[in-house]
């Protein structure tokens, strides 16, 4: 493995390409994050929709029609994964700039809905957890914006058992001292997977990605900090993801001192 100044260098005659970006300097996210919550718009992430999600893609778009003549000119046969957020809008934007490149998006919450399915398996079967690839799954839906509309394990019917689980008094009790004590530790991204299991009640499909990214979609989670944390979910705060910028052992403005960019 070796590291290139220009795009053009990694791309030439690649078979893979994967795309993994932040667009724009961390400062960005004052304006996605921030500006909108003083007007009472509650985002846990703001990378996917919403006022976070649109300013993303406003900067994100530009550079990925970069990325696809980029890739058409030095590497048109290869495979182009992208996990950048907004996902949907960044894949999009791949395939516009360049409509033959063989482009798809990736996600890792359908597979951490697999291992959680997996858990819940060993616990109903008293085996240990299977690997998550042994839980069979229908998925459908946008990123974020998951479902799961079937899943089994050796020809088990894992959500006719997980909608008896969920049936149990007690299970969708209040999360609110898990969440008070996650934002005291810093534990932005745990959740007890309640609004996906609140989706299958509802609708009849399992939420398949973390909690976090499915309160953005529907409005009523985010009607209130203390409703959000009643599910158990916290919002991850700009002032954090700075701070965690600026303590990376590697200094992102070191590269944009030199102008890294898709050239």
């Amino acid at each position: 493995m070796r590291a290139v100044r220009r795009l053009r260098d990694a791309l030439h005659q690649a078979d893979f390409v994967v795309l993994s970006t932040e667009p724009g300097p961390i400062e960005m996210r004052y304006a996605d994050l921030e500006i909108p919550a003083r007007y009472g718009i509650l985002q846990t992430v703001g990378d996917t929709v919403g006022p976070g999600g649109l300013l993303r893609a406003l900067r994100s778009i530009e550079v990925y029609d970069q990325f696809a003549q980029l890739i058409a000119e030095y590497c048109p046969r290869a495979w182009v994964i992208n996990y950048t957020n907004p996902m949907t809008l960044c894949t999009a934007a791949l395939q516009t700039g360049a409509a033959d490149l063989k482009v798809f998006g990736c996600c890792h919450a359908v597979f951490e809905t697999q291992a959680q399915l997996a858990g819940l398996v060993g616990k109903w079967f008293e085996v240990p957890g299977p690997p998550r690839h042994e839980i069979k799954v229908d998925v459908t839906g946008l990123n974020h914006f998951t479902w799961i509309t079937a899943a089994s394990w050796r020809g088990h019917d894992l959500l006719r058992i997980l909608r008896d689980e969920i049936a149990m008094p007690g299970f969708f009790r209040s999360r609110a001292n898990e969440a008070r004590a996650a934002v005291r530790a810093e534990h932005w991204f745990k959740s007890p997977g309640l609004v996906g299991y609140d989706f299958f009640r509802r609708f009849g499909a399992l939420g398949a990605a973390p909690d976090r990214h499915l309160v953005e979609f529907v409005p009523w989670y985010l009607t209130s900090e203390a409703e959000l944390h009643r599910w158990g979910v916290v919002a991850t705060p700009y002032a954090w993801r700075r701070r965690r910028v600026a303590a990376a052992d590697f200094p992102v403005a070191h590269y944009a001192a030199r102008g890294a960019g898709p050239e």
